[in-house]
């Protein structure tokens, strides 16, 4: 299905197949699409119910919300939110405003944020996420099996893990101090460095980098295991 409207909405029920669709403002909403969707919109929202494939979702303007796609998401968004319930493959998300949050990511994250936060409730995979402002969250339930880079600027970095995830820490604050529940086994001689802590959690494993740059604040960055 293809749909294209040069200034107003464009809302599709049910599509067997793939859909295409493209505005210069208003809303598209799609409740179910049997394949891909493919969605451009230079001046208003998207929102996307089911798709049984990939998800590639732009806008200049508002906020894209995908309920549940099978495949993988690449969603660029210049002034809102991205918003994505369940992600079955690699997403692939972008905002310069708003934030970014996934409730379910099967597969691996890129997120990059110039202005907002960034939550993943529920991540199963690798998790690569950087933002400029307010903070990065991130709690894995299941332990990714390659490395992963979390980085702020102005926020506080969290992360949740399951209790036997290993991981080789690598965190660093210029701003700020670091906190962990989670026991780290740091070999190190002399004096740890402020702002600095490095080792192993559950004898070591992928690389766990976190990297918070800028003037300090009131959040610490906390890693917490999960059960």
């Amino acid at each position: 299905m293809n749909a294209q409207n040069s200034g107003g909405d464009i809302q599709i029920g049910t599509a067997a197949g793939s859909a295409t669709a493209q505005t210069s403002s208003g809303i598209i909403k799609i409740s179910t699409a049997g394949g891909n969707a493919d969605i451009r919109n230079s001046g208003g929202g998207i929102e996307i119910g089911e798709t049984g494939g990939s998800v590639t979702a732009e806008t200049s303007s508002g906020n894209i919300k995908i309920k549940n796609a099978k495949g993988n998401v690449d969603a660029r968004n210049s002034g809102g939110s991205i918003a994505i319930d369940e992600a079955g493959g690699v997403s692939s998300l972008r905002t310069s405003s708003g934030s970014i949050l996934v409730a379910l990511a099967k597969g691996r994250v890129e997120a990059k944020n110039s202005g907002g936060k960034i939550e993943v409730s529920d991540a199963r995979d690798v998790v690569q996420a950087e933002t400029s402002s307010e903070g990065i969250t991130v709690n894995f339930s299941a332990a990714p099996n390659a490395d992963c880079r979390l980085q702020v600027s102005g926020g506080g970095i969290t992360i949740g893990l399951p209790r036997s995830a290993g991981f080789n820490l690598d965190a660093h604050s210029s701003g700020g101090k670091i906190v962990t529940e989670t026991p780290v086994t740091v070999a190190v001689q002399g004096e740890q460095k402020h702002g600095v802590l490095e080792g192993k959690i559950n004898g070591g494993g992928p690389a766990l980098i976190r990297r918070r740059i800028g003037a300090a604040t009131r959040r610490g960055r906390r890693t917490q295991p999960r059960g």
